[in-house]
């Protein structure tokens, strides 16, 4: 969704484009034309929403008036984009070249997979680093491998084994190539952790590359991540996020007992029905069928409720995504994890204080024990 603060002819703009050439999108209402300062505005919040290609596509269709100036703005923008999605497809390649030596098996999520499978054009479709999914016991193969080539991880475990059996992600650096975030699973926190690695893993679908074969989520993991990604990883739905929600699930027959295999009823489902909501107020966007009656049929539980309040996008903090992950665990594994958050081993405490990061759990905890004064008797029972 639109950042706040925008006026309304450009957050009118920023939609129609981020919905153009969306099903059932096509009657909107004739755009105004944008003064330059309204047209700057525009385009600032395009770039940050990485849909510079589509405005530049927007404009030439005639959906988003543009004067001659605007319209070669719009083209610089768009050829800028392509320009480092270029570069992210060498490093691609380095990095899959890179694993497969290693025998590392790995899946290409977000961006570069949606591009070549979802959009009819891949062009329109602009990221700005790699995300890559392994298989939990591969992390530190897969971590070694990169390093081979350069890749440097910003910091240290939190604690031992942390990263095989709780961590979403690994970023990693490099001082040439783009930033590469090797994912174990595709949410942070409780969402994240209740995901059933297997069944993800049991269907992909692949795409070409550069003459290499690369494999991606199949469609309905494509779908289920743009779910969890524009519902839970940041601050507000990123427009970018909810039209893959669209693209993908009217670009492909999704199979609906797939669906409730990675996202089931109860533990997972409330995300898909939060994306389709906001697809259609957001972008005035319809689904397919099939994801929009998984979305209509989905009664959140006491559990999801729960969990939905941790996340930034629905009013949450980093802190409390956290913290949420102990709800997505049971057992021992409930302490461990609880204890690597909140007594990490000394050199991530030592890291972070050299990276001039914030203390963790500060203010955190504090809004932790606010919220859950607020949280109603029967959802402390999920």
């Amino acid at each position: 969704m639109p950042a706040p603060g925008l006026e309304a002819d450009v957050r009118t703009a920023l939609l129609a484009v981020a919905a153009h050439g969306l099903p059932g999108t096509g009657d909107r209402s004739p755009l105004r034309a944008l003064e330059d300062r309204q047209w700057r505005s525009l385009s600032a919040a395009v770039s940050k929403e990485r849909m510079s290609g589509l405005l530049d596509r927007a404009v030439a269709d005639g959906v988003v008036p543009a004067t001659r100036a605007q319209a070669d703005d719009a083209e610089d923008a768009a050829a800028q984009f392509i320009r480092g999605t270029l570069l992210l497809e060498r490093a691609l390649l380095v990095v899959a070249d890179c694993l497969g030596r290693a025998g590392v098996a790995f899946v290409v999520l977000k961006g570069p997979a949606v591009a070549r499978l979802d959009e009819p054009d891949p062009a329109l479709r602009h990221y700005a680093d790699l995300d890559l999914l392994v298989r939990s016991q591969a992390m530190s193969g897969a971590l070694a491998a990169l390093a081979s080539i350069g890749y440097v991880r910003d910091l240290p475990e939190r604690s031992r084994g942390f990263d095989r059996r709780f961590g979403k992600e690994v970023p990693l650096a490099h001082p040439r190539r783009p930033e590469v975030d090797l994912h174990r699973t595709l949410a942070l926190g409780s969402f994240g952790l209740r995901i059933d690695l297997a069944t993800l893993w049991a269907s992909t679908a692949t795409f070409e590359l550069g003459g290499t074969t690369l494999e991606a989520l199949d469609a309905e993991g494509r779908f289920a991540h743009a779910c969890l990604n524009a519902m839970l990883g940041d601050d507000h739905p990123r427009l970018v996020a909810l039209r893959d929600v669209v693209r993908i699930s009217t670009s492909h027959r999704l199979r609906p007992e797939r669906l409730s295999a990675l996202l089931p009823p109860g533990r997972g489902a409330a995300v898909v029905a939060a994306a389709v909501a906001a697809c259609r107020s957001s972008l005035g966007a319809r689904v397919g069928e099939a994801a929009a009656a998984f979305a209509d049929a989905a009664v959140a539980s006491r559990w999801e409720r729960l969990s939905l309040r941790a996340y930034r996008a629905q009013g949450g903090s980093n802190t409390l995504e956290l913290l949420s992950g102990a709800l997505g665990v049971r057992g021992i594994d409930r302490a461990r994890y609880l204890r690597a958050l909140l007594a990490p081993d000394g050199a991530y405490v030592a890291a972070r204080r050299q990276a001039g990061r914030p203390a963790e759990w500060g203010t955190g905890l504090r809004e932790v024990a606010r919220r859950h004064r607020s949280i109603r008797p029967g959802d402390r029972r999920a």
